[in-house]
């Protein structure tokens, strides 16, 4: 399946974003790029200010799987990327993410 919009990245990673206690939500799904084909296994997990949030895993043999993450009161939300074995073909990607703010 194609995505419109997406974030990238190869495990082990992150990629911060600050929120300033302005947003409510952070949704998206997460999987590994086609490119890959059935390879690659990634453990997604959503951090704010230190804190775990949420996580996932995707594997490139399986469909994407759905992430929403409540930001409420949050300075800083960060995005992490870990191999779930070894990093051959970990290419994961973060699918129509999208942050709600006020």
């Amino acid at each position: 399946m194609v995505y419109p919009s997406g974030l990238g990245g190869h495990a082990n990673g992150a990629v911060s974003f600050y929120l300033g206690k302005r947003c409510s939500t952070f949704t998206t799904s997460v999987g590994i790029d086609d490119e890959v084909g059935d390879r690659g296994q990634v453990h997604f997990e959503v951090w704010g200010d230190g804190a775990r949030l949420s996580q996932a895993d995707a594997t490139g043999a399986g469909g994407a799987v759905a992430i929403n993450t409540s930001t409420s009161n949050l300075d800083v939300l960060e995005l992490r990327l870990d191999t779930a074995g070894d990093a051959n073909y970990d290419h994961a990607d973060w699918l129509n993410p999208e942050i709600t703010c006020s």
